[in-house]
């Protein structure tokens, strides 16, 4: 007979396996797909669209102030619906505002930031509103653990984005074309995700009645979401952006270009796996937290399992890395693959340490990530602006930016443990699945 352990354990493997196997689709057919389009755009190109995902990344944690995430470690149904109404209504207001923002910077005062993205740059706060759409609707089917319909809506979207790029590398091979493709993916993402779950919830039965008393209730009760969460994806999306700026500002928007579709397959493995796990172990891990359970142990086992899967990919890339992106996309990008050389020695820290980022707010760490993350922002600037005056050298600036975020990731990695470990050091050892 089944322990209630082990069936715990096959519940997890199989929601993993579910979401990863939607998310193995999109990437290999995006993955097979990409030697085409790098062929088709050229690193100039590459490098409007990465400067765009840069601007996106930064302003995209705003637009719902991170309130969707608190819908899966929600107690109550009704809190749910407060919280889905409350980061919809924060979405419009804030996605709003970004376009007016635009609107000044761009056109009234001629501020040269948004220089390289020219008129595309109103492909923002759109992409924002988007994404804060899809963030709803991702984290409502977290909750109720339905991967199978994340995992089919990743793969037929990747589909439809990946066509779509090809064939306007045909008739337009453009950076705007790049752009408004990416500004809209999380749109039609959101809108397969609510197709395939229609079928399994009948939408017209649903209560959808919610209290504006019980909507401001819940924006306090989560409001730690708002105020520490938010600014802590907002700065880390800064950090992870700045060197794509950084470099389109210093050494021209075809270093952008490389570097982006560098960082773009570094994440590969944390966006095909590392997603899926993090996604189902969230769930699960809350369920612990609420039930008593071993967090720690469940938490270091899972980064452990990261560790394993993890360390080969990323071990040849830091060894082949030029000449793997030479072969695969193309002589011109074989620059690309030195600066993935030494971006694998980060991202394979940021690839096991996602149940560690996921556990944050269940510890209520998230005021102490966010100054974390303001300090290594810093120190991550200062280490890639000051090789650049010292080398001149793109590669060397890319490999300080590198090694500093690695050394973040460690330290907050070792921090988390430390913390768990206080809610119960007594199921370390003990089989948990």
């Amino acid at each position: 007979m089944k322990s209630y352990r082990s069936g715990w354990a096959d519940g997890f493997y199989k929601n993993i396996a579910l979401v990863a196997s939607g998310t193995l689709g999109a990437h290999l057919i995006t993955i097979s797909i990409t030697p085409i389009i790098t062929r088709q755009y050229g690193p100039e190109q590459y490098g409007v669209l990465g400067v765009f995902m840069a601007w996106v990344s930064v302003l995209a944690p705003m637009v719902a102030l991170s309130y969707p995430s608190a819908i899966v470690i929600a107690k109550e149904q009704q809190e749910v619906r407060s919280l889905t109404t409350l980061s919809a209504l924060v979405i419009l207001l804030m996605s709003a505002l970004m376009l007016i923002g635009v609107f000044i910077i761009r056109d009234v005062f001629y501020l040269g930031w948004l220089d390289t993205l020219g008129a595309n740059a109103y492909w923002i706060p759109f992409a924002a509103l988007l994404l804060g759409a899809y963030q709803i609707v991702e984290q409502s089917m977290i909750r109720k653990e339905s991967f199978s319909v994340l995992a089919k809506s990743t793969l037929y979207s990747s589909v439809i984005d990946s066509c779509a790029k090809v064939v306007a590398g045909v008739v337009a091979p453009l950076g705007g074309v790049l752009v408004g493709l990416h500004a809209v993916h999380k749109g039609y993402h959101a809108l397969m995700v609510l197709f395939f779950e229609r079928k399994k919830v009948n939408m017209r039965s649903a209560n959808f009645n919610v209290d504006k008393i019980e909507v401001i209730g819940v924006a306090k009760r989560y409001s730690d979401f708002a105020v520490y969460r938010a600014p802590q994806l907002v700065i880390n999306g800064i950090s992870q952006s700045i060197p794509v700026l950084l470099l389109a500002s210093y050494f021209g928007v075809a270093s952008a270009g490389l570097f982006t579709l560098a960082k773009t397959a570094m994440g590969i493995p944390s966006a095909l796996l590392g997603k899926a796990v993090g996604d189902v172990f969230y769930g699960r891990v809350t369920r612990l937290y609420y039930e008593g359970g071993g967090v720690f142990g469940f938490l270091v086992k899972t980064v452990a399992l990261l560790s394993i899967l993890g360390f080969l990919p990323f071990l040849i890339i830091s060894m082949y890395g030029s000449q793997i992106f030479s072969l695969v996309f193309g002589g011109e990008w074989g620059k690309a693959g030195e600066y993935a050389a030494w971006l694998s020695f980060w991202f394979f820290f940021v690839f096991i340490n996602g149940p560690c980022i996921k556990v944050i707010p269940i510890l209520r760490l998230q005021k102490l990530l966010l100054s974390f993350t303001i300090l290594t922002l810093v120190v991550r600037v200062v280490g890639l602006v000051a090789m650049y005056y010292v080398t001149k050298d793109d590669v060397m600036a890319v490999m300080a930016f590198s090694m500093i975020a690695l050394a973040g990731n460690v330290a907050l990695m070792l921090y988390v443990f430390y913390r768990s470990s206080k809610l119960g050091r007594s199921v370390v050892g003990e089989d948990i699945y």
